[in-house]
């Protein structure tokens, strides 16, 4: 432990090593309401402020010009769509299919008239026949009715994978249950879905029924609120942005290697892991039944332990694409209370790359996210992102 503790400080005291503050304007971030697709995540990392800001760093100090980007774990970030607006090639990767769905339809989403077309001639209103499945399962959350024309919506979606049917599984995937008139659901949590008695519970407390709720007007509506500002043009299927769309990939991968990439073939990795205990708290029951996808990974962890093995596998495949000269920016959330030092979780994982991954990286230095003005309130309470700063050698 001991020669631990002398190893970090020795790193951290290192002329070259660097602890700051990266202001984030208190102002909206979110350029495009597109961001917001998918946001039951409930993850801020990387926001799109964030990787304009490191993008421009790291261009400006010339160390390394970046025309590729990998994402490893892309819906637990909010930097897909600002990578592909600064007009960068996007590889983008996640461990389960929701967030293979809602990255891709980031990547390729529809316009609104598109929207408003697909979604007219799906025929939600076809009979089906309600069962045991339903009764026991889903009549806590849905009216009857309601239930039908989602069951619809998922027959004609199932299996599909062109950009129409996975932007509008996205669509889907976020107004299936939520606290709100919005969502097909009664009211009930949007983040994960609690069970059938749970939420049987909860109507009771609250005197609630599941009422009526048309789906075909809600998905349009929903559409139309992440696309009132048009698309981006490197998002565009003609002009400027039309090569851009054939090199923006996504893939459903476990979260360590990345088998289908050639080596030496990006120059930038957002590496955002889930936390421990995150992933178990983001779980939707429903949400995997209408994917008919067990959103199962092995990060789903609570252990830090664990979860630094897993880092360390993850970074050790990552130096075989990265570029030499290459940044890997690892985004965590960390309790902070030591002004402007890094965390002890930054910490550890210092030393994960210095102990075993040194032949390939070295740390450059820590970024801490803040609102700007607010620096001296970071380092004293609350959990804050830190962004790990490491370079290929």
């Amino acid at each position: 432990m001991g020669r631990s503790t002398a190893a970090n400080l020795r790193l951290i005291e290192s002329k070259n090593f660097y602890s700051r503050h990266l202001p984030i304007s208190a102002r909206e971030t979110l350029y495009y309401p597109l961001e917001k697709l998918g946001n039951y995540k409930g993850d801020t990392r990387f926001s799109p402020e964030v990787v304009r800001s490191l993008m421009q760093i790291e261009e400006s100090s010339e160390k390394n010009f970046i025309t590729t980007v990998l994402i490893p774990f892309a819906s637990s970030t909010n930097c897909v769509l600002e990578t592909a607006i600064q007009h960068k090639r996007v590889i983008a990767y996640d461990t389960t299919a929701s967030g293979v769905t809602i990255s891709f339809a980031k990547l390729f989403p529809l316009t609104l008239p598109e929207c408003v077309m697909s979604v007219s001639v799906l025929g939600l209103s076809r009979p089906i026949c309600l069962d045991d499945f339903f009764w026991q399962n889903f009549s806590p959350f849905y009216d009857p009715d309601t239930f039908r024309e989602i069951v619809n919506l998922k027959a004609s979606l199932k299996g599909k994978r062109d950009k129409t049917s996975v932007f509008l599984t996205a669509l889907a995937l976020d107004i299936l249950h939520g606290p709100s008139a919005g969502y097909l659901s009664v009211p009930t949590f949007k983040r994960f879905a609690p069970l059938p008695k749970q939420q049987d519970k909860l109507n009771a407390s609250k005197g609630i029924l599941p009422d009526y709720r048309s789906t075909a007007p809600r998905l349009i509506k929903h559409a139309a609120s992440l696309l009132t500002d048009g698309l981006p043009d490197a998002l565009n299927s003609e002009g400027s942005g039309a090569r851009y769309n054939q090199e923006k990939r996504v893939y459903l991968h476990d979260g360590i290697n990345f088998s289908e990439l050639p080596s030496s073939c990006v120059e930038a990795v957002f590496l955002a892991p889930p936390m421990p205990g995150q992933i178990s708290q983001q779980k939707s029951w429903i949400r995997e039944w209408f994917l008919d996808k067990k959103e199962h990974t092995f990060w789903d962890i609570n252990s830090f332990t664990e979860w630094l093995e897993l880092l360390s596998q993850l970074l050790f495949d990552t130096a075989r694409v990265l570029k030499s000269k290459g940044v890997v920016f690892i985004s965590i959330f960390a309790e902070r209370n030591i002004k402007d030092l890094p965390s002890s979780l930054a910490k550890r994982v210092f030393m994960i790359i210095k102990e075993e991954l040194k032949t390939f990286f070295e740390v450059e230095g820590v970024y801490i996210c803040t609102e700007a003005g607010k620096e001296e309130q970071a380092n004293t309470r609350g959990a804050t992102e830190e962004i790990i700063v490491v370079r290929r050698r």
